[in-house]
Formats: C-alpha cells, sequence, structure tokens
C-alpha cells in the first residue's frame, strides 16, 4: 500500500517592524504647526528636553572620568630646582612631561584640556565629548623670585598654575604624594590660605620657599606645613606689634 506525501506549505509573512519612537525634533515638527498646539507646553518640554541632555552628558562624563581614573599613570618628577650650595634640589614634574603622560589617556576618552587667564586668575576646562565640562580657578600672582625677568616670571606663574589645575581636574597623583609618611603636599585650600598670609607678612619669597624646602607654596609637605605656616604668622604678629609701637 503506497502512502502519499503530503507537502506541508508555509506562507511566509511579512516582517512585522516595531514603530519607532518619535524623536523630540519630530515630535516638534509634528506639532508646531497645529492651532491647538499650546506654546507654552512646547516652550516647557524644549526646557525639559534641556535638562534631561545636561544629565545624561554629565552621567556619560562622570563614567569617561572612572575609566580615566583607572588608566592615569602616577606621574614622575623629573625636574629639579637646584638651590645651590647647601641647597637641597627639590624635585617636580614638569608641564610637558605631565601632558606626555596623560594626553594619550584622556583625548581617546573624549576629554579635552585647554586654559585660559584673566589677570593673576588662571583657568583650567575639562571639556568632554558629549558637552559637559568642569571649569577650575586658582590665582597666582608672578613668581619673581630666582632674579626671574618679566616674561620669566609669568611663564613661572603659568606652569605651576596648570600644574595645580590639573591635579585638580583629572585628580592627579604625583611621585612621592603620600599623606600618612607625611610627604604628601598641602591641600589647594591650604595652599591657597598659605600663599595669601605670605603676601601679607612681606616675607622674601624665595628665602621662604628655601626654608619650606619647595619649589613652589602647592609643592609644600605636609611634614613642612606646620613650621611654614608658623613662619609666616611669627612674621604678621611682628609687623603688626611694630606697627603698634610705632603708633604709641
Amino acid at each position: 500500500m503506497q502512502h502519499e506525501e503530503q507537502k506541508v506549505t508555509r506562507e511566509v509573512l511579512p516582517a512585522v517592524h516595531a514603530p519607532q519612537p518619535m524623536s523630540f525634533m519630530e515630535m516638534i515638527a509634528q506639532n508646531v504647526n497645529n492651532p491647538d498646539f499650546d506654546a507654552g507646553k512646547l516652550n516647557a518640554l524644549i526646557d525639559a528636553n534641556e535638562r534631561v541632555k545636561k544629565i545624561q552628558a554629565e552621567i556619560d562624563f562622570n563614567a569617561d572620568m572612572l575609566e580615566l581614573q583607572k588608566q592615569l599613570p602616577v606621574i614622575k618628577k623629573n625636574g629639579e630646582i637646584d638651590y645651590g650650595k647647601g641647597g637641597k634640589p627639590i624635585k617636580f614634574a614638569k608641564i610637558d612631561d605631565i601632558e606626555k603622560e596623560i594626553r594619550k589617556i584622556y583625548l581617546p576618552l573624549g576629554f579635552r584640556l585647554s586654559f585660559d587667564q584673566d589677570g593673576d586668575t588662571h583657568i583650567g576646562i575639562l571639556t568632554h565629548k558629549n558637552g559637559h565640562k568642569e571649569i577650575s580657578r586658582i590665582k597666582v600672582p608672578s613668581d619673581s623670585g630666582g632674579g626671574k625677568n618679566a616674561i620669566q616670571s609669568i611663564v613661572s606663574s603659568g606652569s605651576y598654575a596648570q600644574r595645580i589645575l590639573l591635579k585638580r581636574l583629572l585628580n592627579l597623583v604625583f611621585e612621592g604624594d603620600d599623606d600618612n609618611g607625611m610627604g604628601g603636599t598641602i591641600t589647594i585650600e591650604q595652599a591657597a590660605e598659605l600663599d595669601k598670609e605670605l603676601r601679607e607678612s612681606g616675607m622674601d619669597r624665595e628665602k621662604f620657599l628655601k626654608l619650606a624646602d619647595a619649589p613652589d607654596v602647592q609643592s609644600i609637605t605636609l611634614k613642612n606645613y606646620g613650621r611654614s605656616l608658623n613662619a609666616v604668622q611669627a612674621m604678621i604678629t611682628r609687623n603688626r606689634r611694630e606697627k603698634e609701637k610705632a603708633n604709641v
């Protein structure tokens, strides 16, 4: 007995695509010519969309910043300031060396660094590819110590400011930053306050830095911070007493 094979035919149905959500601009274009569309609602939607974009840009910034922190190396201090006979050489990180180490890391992650200046105020700007930016400012007077001329003073102050701004914006770690061993440097706030009191005291900056065993105020270690601050405050007290005596 022969069996007839039954052929099964399958009907191929056309692919069904889920409707794509309407973009914000498409929604605006669809409703802008509608006489019943509330202009107030339109403005509210635009404001809400801008807030969402800013929040997302900050989220993206923080995500890439976290990845950046994982990749950044400890920055070596290849520069050296020689105080001459009897002076202890001080090591510091050169701007060119810092940039060489970090540029190849932050650029692929979509970050861009730029600097500006307004008088004695130096400005660092860290911009992310999606629009979010972080801005940091520091006021640094011209460094005329060590017999520098006017141009050298400006360059020295600019390099110092950029090192501080880079450290602040990218959370850089420099060779020798060891707070537990008191070898780490003082904070930005401590440096700013100490620099302010140093100018108020009238002390010779070069002699003060030699006493503090540092090339600049920000590089003063936690170990030397106490004696540096005491020296400045003692000079301020001395000046005040001499002024009081003169007025008697």
